[in-house]
Parts: C-alpha cells; structure tokens; sequence
C-alpha cells in the first residue's frame, strides 16, 4: 500500500514513519484510550508548505501581476476543491486510514478529508526531503491546473470584492452580509446568505460553507444592479470558492 502511494507521489521517502504518520486520519483510533498519532500536525506544516510553495511559484510566474491579484490566485489554488480535486485526481482517497464511522459515511470521498490528506502528505514530504522536494512535488501536483490558467489567460476575481469595489466607486456604503445555517438539509449543512446595501436586500444566496454563500449572494446582488454586462468581462473570472 506505501509503495503504490510513493509511485503515485512520485516520491520515495526516506523515513517511511512519516508516511505511515500522513496516512492515519484522526477517526482512525475512535474509541481507542491510548493517545495515538494522526496527520493533523502534518496538516497544519503541510498548509503551510503548500501557501509558500504556491506563493513562491505566482510571485515568479507572474511578474507584472499585482499583490491582490496574487492573493485571490492563492486563495483559489489553495482552496479545499482545488485541493480536493487534485487529490481525487491522483486517487488518494484509497489510500487513508479511516475509522469505522467515517468509512460509513463514505469518508474517502469527503472533499475535506482528501484535501486535508493531500496536506499532511505534503507536510511530511518536506520532513523527509526538504522545502526543494516539497517545492518539486506540489508544482508536480498542480502542473494541469497552472497549464489551464496559461491557455485560458485565466485571471482571478471574486463577486464579493467586486461589489464591494463598485460601492466603493459610487461613494456608497460597504455591503453587509448576514449568514443562516441549516443544519437540518437533506445535503448536509447549508448557509444562506443575504447581502444588505443601505440596509436594503440586495441578493441572497445558499451553499455549503459561508463563502460560497455570500459569492453568490454579492452576484445577485451586482446583477440588481444592472452589472449583467461587465459580469461578462468577469468570466474571464472564476468564482472563488469551496467547491
């Protein structure tokens, strides 16, 4: 099982406990009393990791680029669907070490286990070989993705800082966003959104987590009021979002 997951990394560990460490999902010793290790640690170094490898490569590739645009590319390419999408990509999902209940509940294909996996796998890559091998590794991982962006001269934006800049153009008060959730769906959690200008609705908008929720409630509400043609231009722009 470690060797089919080292050729799919394309990367053969030195210490293979950091591996083993990497592949151990917390719900794995449910209901065990002794304290035993998980990859939540190699999470958290792996995020890190990931944001300066990703920032490291933007800050080279796009020169001319500016640091909020920077930042929104970052935010989308680190973001629990891009990871996740890569993750399902290279079929990682087999490969972690669930408890039962999360086996149940079909935990191999959760969006945020994969990405939260992918995470410590790259957490304990950069462990065991370095930043120079963790750099190598997640360009690897991403290379589809930066071809996409290349060919499609994809630039990134967001419907929530649109809104907000078009406000701020016509000397109007900033949006405010209130959040419900519904624990009760038949999907799981869901968060509404509505987006108040000048204590006005302006838009509302659901999804599974509070950005994806106030996205599409601040695209509402710059279609009400009458961006319908530049939102055109703004598909050069992708939704930044949890998918």
């Amino acid at each position: 099982m470690k060797t089919s997951l080292q050729k799919i990394l394309q990367y053969s560990f030195a210490d293979t406990q950091l591996l083993d460490t990497a592949m151990i999902h917390k719900s794995y010793h449910e209901g065990s009393l002794e304290k035993s290790a998980d990859n939540e640690r190699l999470e958290f170094l792996g995020d890190s990791v990931l944001d300066l490898v990703i920032s490291h490569y933007l800050y080279q590739r796009f020169p001319e680029m500016r640091e909020g645009d920077l930042s929104k590319i970052k935010a989308h390419l680190v973001s629990t669907g891009i990871l996740s999408r890569i993750g399902t990509r290279l079929r990682l999902g087999k490969f972690i070490m669930l408890g039962r209940g999360e086996e149940k509940n079909r935990g191999r294909h959760n969006k945020k286990i994969i990405a939260s996996f992918l995470e410590a796998l790259i957490g304990a890559i950069y462990l065991d070989g370095g930043f120079d091998a963790a750099y190598q590794r997640v360009i690897d991982f991403y290379r589809p993705l930066f071809s996409e962006m290349l060919r499609d001269r994809i630039r990134i934006n967001d419907y929530k800082s649109e809104l907000q800049e078009f406000l701020q153009k016509k000397g109007r008060p900033l949006p405010m966003y209130s959040i419900v959730m519904d624990r009760d769906a038949s999907e799981g959690p869901q968060f509404s959104a509505t987006v108040y200008i000048d204590h006005q609705n302006h838009g509302t908008g659901r999804g599974k987590n509070k950005r994806e929720a106030e996205q599409k409630a601040a695209y509402a509400a710059l279609m009400k009021l009458g961006m319908k043609d530049q939102l055109r231009k703004l598909s050069e722009v992708f939704l930044i979002k949890d998918e």
